[in-house]
């Protein structure tokens, strides 16, 4: 018999499919789990749809709920667990309610449930404790929506996690941004995708996240729309007409923007995109080329006009530098610059895939090649980026099985797909990056070194976030980008952010100032006081850590030179009495900068 109080409809109905399902609330279901081999080949399939989320959402949810006793988990349409990020301490818990990756958490099998729970209402949902079915789920608080691909197809559930009480609206909003982040990125990532269009009432509002994205194809057809665009235009029927009839345009080429649509009610902002290869993630191709200015930061700026020296020549180009530094976004710009803009950029990240999936990714397949393969087998990420750039990302988790391989096609010129003795040729550039050191995995016999001599024809090091000269500039640029169009960054806030570590980097600012403007969209000026906790948590303990360790610095020199006093200046005295030895105390002087006398 149900004894739930709670006047939701909605959640009334989910309890009793639940008790329809034959399930009881203090009982123990089935555990209902596809073994490890099925669950890879239901990731392989569900790529586009893992890499929207990793893409998309994954940076804001760290930004968010850093620090905090969650999980964000993305589910397929059937309710199968297919990806689960966040806090390990709180996922080893959640081991023992098995809600992690291979699991069905339809309503038949867990009872009422944020996940399934969402799947049934097609609907954003929150299930807060013991509005859990199951007694052994009420440690939880959840929030979930469904995923809708362009056509309106339900593709999967986006979920938060949390151990708290209560989710509160700022949940429910970054879920829901969540979920528009992921279906933004599926309509941008569609392969007939030729023009993107943004649509806002407010210019400000077209970079907000919240945005009406509207996709046509190369013939200005409209192919698909998000439901913000829908309710933009709510008298209009948008997939299946021409872009000119909503921007009133008849010369896309030569569009500059933001302006105002054809019936002058919204603003709108449009980029032409290369139509590419379903495999091919798609890249804003320019009209023109951009200047060869790419940053304020000398460093940086250096770093990348050495990069355009040899992109257009037979060397290979290796970048090191910490995640979130923007890799990616380097290689893009250069990829603009170079005579291969015309053709395609194709990135692969290569810590993202299992070692079973990455060379059938990289180097392709034939039908029949191995259990799951396609029917029409894979062309792979080397033959797509033919005649154009290919992008290594984290070059460094590459398995040596696919290190062997792609060590043959530098050196021969040429591919055969896994399962297939057909030979392709292959004209591609290389670029290979990375945030560990290649020479330190060779060592230890993780990475070949033939091959690390083939990727490194130009090292670059792209420079971390504290240590560019224009992290100022960049603090403020991307506050606007994100602000709405009268909102201030208070000053006081804006040294704090200046003065801080930033350990994600370019990837930690963004997610932070978005998350935070979102929260304050209504609000005229960004404090102090309207930052998450956790994310003033983060500040506070640098800053605090930062005084500790200048405090500790200033105690050991001090003690260094006393002893260097007391033993008349000799060097080897000084090493032994501290216990340190001669090569260390002379590096902690340099260190300090200590003056002996």
């Amino acid at each position: 018999m149900i004894t739930l109080q709670e006047s939701n409809s909605w959640l009334t109905h989910s309890w009793q499919r639940s008790q329809a399902a034959g399930l009881l609330r203090d009982s123990t279901p089935e555990l209902i789990k596809v073994d490890r081999s099925e669950l890879q080949s239901n990731q392989h399939h569900a790529r586009e749809l893992i890499n929207a989320c990793e893409t998309a959402a994954l940076p804001l949810f760290i930004q968010a709920m850093a620090h905090s006793a969650s999980r964000l988990i993305l589910a397929d349409p059937q309710g199968m667990i297919l990806g689960s990020w966040g806090q390990e301490h709180f996922s080893k818990r959640l081991v023992d309610i098995a809600l992690e990756p291979g699991v069905f958490w339809q309503e038949q099998h867990k009872g009422t449930n944020a996940i399934g729970t969402a799947l049934s209402e097609q609907s954003l949902v929150t299930i807060l404790g013991d509005q859990h079915f199951l007694h052994q789920n009420k440690f939880l608080s959840c929030t979930a929506h469904p995923i809708f691909d362009s056509t309106g197809q339900l593709v999967g559930v986006i979920d938060v996690t949390t151990e708290q009480a209560i989710h509160q609206y700022d949940t429910q909003l970054l879920v829901r941004q969540i979920a528009q982040c992921i279906e933004n990125q599926l309509m941008i990532e569609s392969p007939s995708a030729f023009y993107q269009m943004k649509v806002a009432i407010d210019p400000k509002l077209l970079t907000s996240g919240w945005q009406g994205l509207v996709i046509a194809d190369s013939n200005q057809k409209i192919i698909a729309c998000n439901r913000t665009a829908q309710r933009l235009y709510p008298k209009r029927s948008i997939l299946g007409s021409q872009l000119s009839e909503l921007t009133g345009l008849e010369d896309m080429l030569n569009f500059k923007g933001p302006e105002f649509d054809a019936s002058n009610t919204l603003y709108f902002e449009l980029t032409q995109q290369r139509q590419q290869n379903s495999h091919v993630k798609a890249r804003p191709a320019p009209i023109e080329k951009p200047s060869h200015s790419y940053s304020r930061d000398d460093n940086l700026q250096r770093s990348f006009e050495q990069a355009l020296c040899v992109i257009d020549e037979d060397i290979p180009l290796l970048i090191y530098g910490e995640s979130g530094v923007g890799k990616e976004h380097f290689v893009r710009n250069l990829h603009q610059q170079s005579e291969r803009a015309n053709q395609a950029l194709v990135a692969i990240n290569c810590g993202a895939l299992s070692s079973n999936l990455i060379e059938s990714e990289l180097f392709g397949y034939v039908d029949g090649a191995f259990t799951g393969a396609k029917r029409n087998g894979s062309k792979g990420k080397i033959r797509q980026a033919q005649q154009g750039i290919l992008f290594l990302d984290e070059i460094g988790d590459l398995p040596l099985s696919a290190q062997t391989r792609l060590l043959r096609v530098l050196q021969e010129r040429e591919l055969s797909p896994l399962g297939s003795e057909q030979s392709y040729p292959v004209d591609i550039r290389i670029v290979a990056a990375t945030h560990t050191s290649l020479e330190k995995l060779c060592e230890q016999g993780l990475f070949r070194e033939d091959l690390f001599f083939r990727l490194c024809g130009l090292q670059l090091e792209l420079p971390a976030l504290r240590d560019r000269s224009d992290l100022e500039a960049m603090v403020t640029d991307v506050f606007n980008k994100h602000s709405h169009i009268s909102q201030v960054l208070e000053p006081e806030l804006k040294r704090q952010l200046i003065e801080y570590h930033w350990p994600g980097n370019i990837r930690q600012l963004q997610s932070l100032l978005q998350t935070a403007c979102v929260l304050t969209r209504h609000k005229a000026s960004l404090t102090w006081q309207d930052l998450p906790k956790h994310q003033q948590d983060l500040i506070t303990n640098q800053a605090q850590n930062k005084v500790s360790k200048n405090h500790l610095e200033d105690e050991m020199s001090l003690a260094i030179k006393r002893c260097y006093q007391q033993h008349r200046g000799n060097i080897s005295q000084t090493a032994k009495a501290l216990g340190i030895g001669r090569s260390t105390l002379y590096r902690k002087i340099k260190r300090f900068e200590i003056k002996l006398e």
